[in-house]
């Protein structure tokens, strides 16, 4: 039997590829003769760079930018090898893993950094520009990228607004640069598997801000500035479809200012490395991330690969640090059975500590009863 080893990373823990070789290690503990191929995978937030590096011939590209609070960082992004195309992941530019828990603060932090790294990519005359949205420490709806870019928003006396959240409800004008920036011979890919609109009950503020760092007040301020921003525009309808309350909103401020296209970010990251393919070849498909539970099924990694794997009746296993899903839950996934690796640790930080050791050792218990399971 062949196994297909398909896992995210772990947060603060390991990376992906880590993941799926500590498996593999467990796997072989028990028989060395088992097949066994790793496909690291992401879901568009943090470490995606490092796996799409993996199937897409690219070199980093450093440039000197700004980290969510402004201040002076070296960071990269990828351009592919024949020059047609960059990615860049939100979270290694102005993602809460930049920030300690004691900086977050939603309504201060800003975009801008991508909006430097877009122009910097525009100069190395890219046709394509992916941006994956995962890991965000903003709330801006994408106006500080767009200041980057030569956009100017005023308030209502015509003084100019820097583009952080808590400016979003005093713009009253925004003006563009013209022709500076044109994106008219450049696709902009914004990905995402949030479904989220930009404001509301269930938009940016309300279901993200808080992580961030912003209070039950800061929320109610956010949400009217969403708003308030996608009232400056003709089509404000944009504002309710799925994805574009990504990232604080910066799935609507890449259709709005760069006039992006949203693409599912997940079917995106399973087709790099042309994962269907390779589940169609193996008898059994093993996953995982950090926490599985009844989110799960909502557009993360997990529930992505399982949809794939249904499609040709194989079975998924997956492990995961925490697992936080009923039953019904786990199989509405589409799992077979979900394993955590970490129920026997006193803290947090030994459980981050000793992943890859549990992971290696949930992975050999498991298969010393594999044919139990089936």
């Amino acid at each position: 039997m062949k196994i297909l080893i398909a896992a995210d990373s772990f947060k603060d823990a390991l990376d992906a590829t880590s993941v799926c070789l500590a498996i593999e290690k467990g796997i072989k503990k028990v028989d060395p003769t088992i097949e066994t191929i790793c496909v690291p995978m992401a879901d568009g937030g943090e470490g995606s760079l490092e796996v799409i590096s993996q199937y897409i011939a690219c070199r980093q590209r450093k440039i000197t930018a700004h980290d969510p609070l402004m201040r002076i960082i070296d960071i990269f992004y990828l351009l592919s090898l024949d020059g047609k195309s960059a990615y860049i992941e939100i979270a290694k530019i102005c993602g809460l893993q930049l920030l300690l828990p004691s900086e977050r603060n939603v309504m201060e932090t800003t975009t801008f950094s991508l909006g430097e790294l877009i122009k910097d990519a525009i100069l190395q005359n890219v046709q394509n520009i992916y941006v994956l949205l995962g890991g965000s420490a903003t709330n801006d709806g994408g106006i500080g990228m767009a200041a980057a870019l030569g956009f100017q928003f005023l308030d209502i006396n015509g003084e100019k607004l820097e583009g952080t959240g808590k400016n979003l409800e005093k713009i009253d004008k925004i003006i563009h640069p013209g022709n500076k920036n044109s994106f008219d011979n450049i696709n902009v890919f914004a990905l995402t598997d949030v479904k989220n609109p930009l404001y509301g009950v269930n938009g940016a503020a309300h279901t993200y801000a808080k992580q961030k760092g912003a209070s039950n007040e800061e929320i109610l301020l956010l949400d009217q500035g969403l708003k308030n921003l996608a009232s400056k525009f003709d089509k404000k309808e944009i504002a309710l479809s799925e994805g574009t309350g990504a990232a604080g909103g910066l799935g609507f401020g890449a259709m709005v200012f760069l006039n992006a296209t949203i693409l599912q970010g997940t079917t995106w990251m399973i087709d790099i490395p042309d994962l269907d393919l390779k589940i169609q070849e193996a008898g059994l498909i093993i996953t995982g991330e950090g926490k599985i539970d009844g989110q799960t099924k909502n557009g993360k990694l997990v529930h992505g690969i399982a949809a794939c794997a249904s499609k040709y009746r194989k079975p998924v296993i997956a492990f995961c640090g925490k697992l936080e899903a009923t039953q019904n839950e786990i199989h509405n996934i589409g799992l077979k059975v979900a394993y955590p690796i970490s129920e026997n640790e006193k803290s947090h930080q030994e459980a981050i500590l000793k992943t890859s050791e549990n992971l290696e050792n949930t992975a050999a218990s498991v298969f010393k009863s594999i044919n139990a399971l089936f």
